[in-house]
């Protein structure tokens, strides 16, 4: 079989992995959607359109993942459509600007062999979640175009490429960044399909100096549970809002309702539940509101100065969609981040924002 790949160059050493800081980069632990009862996204990963996951799939096309039974499938382009797929996670130690890393994937064409146009990583401050489908063309993602290349069985080939961290990322997202749109990607592909897709297995991302990692194990626990705990949260009906009215003198004529339940995901200033604050439209309307308090927090994964910066963006997360949905003047609303908090052994309830209501 004929390969189209650009720039290709042979393997001749067995590669060495050291400290692989992707978790469950394999694909094999799945996380178990409550509400269907299907495995549809793996366990610590997550995809980037929200309420959706796609391309999460065992053996398809006379297609067998490199090892185990898993493996991603990406729609990279389209003869019609924009749409591409990405997924992301959040890597067990932050990167240190400066070092070098190495990054390693299995690749897989759907009709023919994949080009390295197709798959790139890019390493972020942050998760990213969209309502409608992305298209990301980061110009400083790290591009497989000079990678080494090994050829495997049955249509596989392995990627490996080293690159230097240009700051402290802590995310990675998977996917095509390529800066040709959706209709020049498909054009110089063979595909009987719609899109254009290719098969990924076995990520791995590794410092090329060894590191100092007393937490990996911690973080990959804590991405594993709340993958879990996302799954159990959508199938249970959401209950009322808690509302705890604080002890003031009557006289004041002030009440101060905070409501503790507005929950994100891990590393993200994203909301797990977008409608979470419709719920309080009756408290949030009331036309004689004098203030509102914002105070953000995080679990205590990480280091102090990443989670109080976190914090403080989950609070003006939260703050903008107040004045956006309940049609509050951005003048009465304080905005705070409070950073790590330790408040509950749940550490998913600990990365939350609390709200304090001050009427008139």
């Amino acid at each position: 079989m004929k390969c189209r790949f650009f720039l290709i160059f042979v393997l001749s050493c067995k590669m060495c992995i050291s400290q692989d800081l992707v978790a469950n980069g394999t694909f094999e632990d799945a996380d178990v959607n409550a509400v269907r009862g299907t495995n549809d996204s793996p366990a610590a990963w997550y995809f980037i359109k929200k309420g959706q996951s796609r391309g999460y799939m065992e053996v398809t096309n006379n297609t067998f993942p490199t090892s185990g039974n898993k493996m991603m499938c990406f729609i990279i382009g389209s003869r019609q459509s924009k749409e591409r797929t990405y997924w992301q996670t959040m890597l067990l130690h932050a990167l240190e600007k400066g070092k070098k890393y190495r990054v390693v994937l299995n690749i897989h064409g759907w009709d023919d062999p994949p080009s390295l146009h197709d798959i790139g990583v890019y390493l972020t401050d942050e998760m990213i979640f969209a309502v409608h489908d992305t298209l990301l063309q980061p110009s400083d993602y790290v591009s497989f175009l000079d990678a080494r290349v090994k050829e495997l069985k049955k249509g596989w080939f392995r990627l490996e490429k080293e690159f230097v961290a240009r700051g402290d990322e802590r995310f990675l997202i998977l996917g095509n960044f390529s800066p040709k749109d959706y209709q020049e990607v498909a054009k110089h592909r063979y595909t009987r399909s719609f899109y254009v897709c290719d098969f990924v297995d076995d990520i791995q991302v590794s410092p090329v100096e060894k590191i100092t990692c007393d937490r990996c194990l911690a973080t990959r626990d804590s991405l594993y549970a709340v993958s879990r705990d996302v799954a159990v949260k959508t199938a249970a009906p959401k209950p009322a809002p808690q509302v705890i009215a604080s002890a003031r003198p009557i006289e004041k004529k002030v009440d101060t309702l905070v409501f503790g339940d507005i929950l994100f995901a891990f590393g993200s200033y994203q909301l797990l539940d977008p409608n979470s604050l419709n719920g309080y439209g009756s408290m949030l309307e009331h036309k004689e509101i004098r203030k509102l308090t914002v105070i953000g927090y995080t679990d205590d994964i990480g280091s102090e100065s990443f989670n109080l910066e976190l914090a403080k963006k989950r609070a003006m997360e939260i703050a903008r969609q107040i004045a956006s949905k309940f049609n509050i003047s951005e003048s009465i609303i304080e905005v705070e981040g409070r950073g790590i908090s330790t408040k509950y052994q749940d550490k998913s309830k600990n990365r939350r924002v609390e709200v304090y209501v001050n009427y008139k």
